[in-house]
């Protein structure tokens, strides 16, 4: 399973243990399975991609086992409690925390963990901002990160109410003195999934933090992950990917304005390794035309920029 990173082979990993595995009819069984998953997750922890597949292949076994995710989603709901009472080890147990509640917003997301008790998620979001210090601000990020769209599309009117409230404060806590600036950005980062400009449900609006109102949604998302995730540390593979998936036949111009303003006027000296390794692999995708017309028009408008 630590090799099956693909929608397919997850699948087959489920089928494998439903219908080739006669012990799946025995109790003590599949609870073996779930500690199993739960330990391998644990020791993986690093590797946040593999945790959807984790929670797929749950999801698949749990519609002929319910049993399963009902006991999945309580090992790591009682870890998460665990984890916000032991404050002690802070440092050891950061992974794990972050694992925790990404493999819990990615059950949550299957409809696994909210099945029964919707609000569940919510109390753990609440945790977090109760004591929004330290480690607990990139858990809330990421609780967010992971599910926080879903919930706003998904929980009812009371329970969405709760959550843009949350939301709200979030915003308002990031004011304090003590936040550093990569966990700002991260605050930031997390709240525009939450909210982009335009999210309504039920012609309810949750606009998010006011940008420049000129911009549709897909501008405005790329000059976050541009100006904002970009240049975080470690971060330039992700940006890489995300930019890779955007229109460039639409926002072509947009994107050449955006880094060319960001490397001539925001960057720092220490944010070009950056924006370098952002160019780069655009560059290395040979088999796309629009990326390599990009990267060349880029180079001669900086040249432009550099010789005015």
């Amino acid at each position: 399973m630590q090799k099956s990173q693909s929608v397919h082979q997850t699948d087959r990993k489920a089928e494998e243990y439903l219908i080739g595995n006669n012990s799946v009819i025995l109790k003590a069984s599949r609870k073996q399975v779930v500690k199993i998953l739960f330990q391998i997750s644990r020791v993986h922890s690093a590797n946040l991609q593999i945790l959807p597949q984790y929670a797929r292949l749950v999801a698949i076994i749990n519609q002929y086992c319910p049993d399963i995710g009902q006991d999945m989603t309580q090992m790591l709901q009682n870890e998460f409690f665990e984890l916000q009472s032991n404050e002690q080890n802070e440092l050891t147990n950061y992974d794990v925390k972050i694992r925790n509640i990404r493999f819990l917003g990615e059950l949550t997301k299957f409809g696994i963990f909210l099945k029964d008790s919707p609000e569940r998620m919510l109390e753990n979001l609440q945790v977090c901002l109760d004591k929004f210090y330290g480690q607990n601000i990139d858990i809330a990020c990421n609780l967010l990160e992971s599910c926080g769209r879903y919930l706003l599309n998904s929980l009812d009117d009371e329970d969405y109410k709760a959550l843009n409230e949350m939301l709200d404060l979030m915003w308002r806590l990031k004011e304090k003195d003590k936040i550093s600036s990569s966990q700002l950005a991260n605050i930031d980062q997390a709240y525009h999934i939450c909210r982009p400009s335009n999210f309504s449900r039920n012609g309810q609006s949750a606009l998010g933090h006011p940008d420049d109102e000129n911009l549709n949604t897909i501008e405005q998302f790329i000059r976050h992950i541009l100006q904002t995730l970009l240049l975080q540390e470690g971060k330039v593979e992700r940006v890489s990917q995300l930019m890779l998936k955007m229109p460039w036949d639409v926002e072509h111009e947009f994107i050449l304005r955006q880094l060319l303003t960001l490397l001539l006027y925001q960057a720092k000296f220490s944010d070009m390794k950056n924006l370098a390794l952002l160019i780069k692999s655009f560059k290395e995708q040979k088999d796309n035309a629009a990326l390599q017309r990009f990267v060349t028009e880029f180079f001669e408008a900086l040249f432009e920029e550099v010789y005015r």
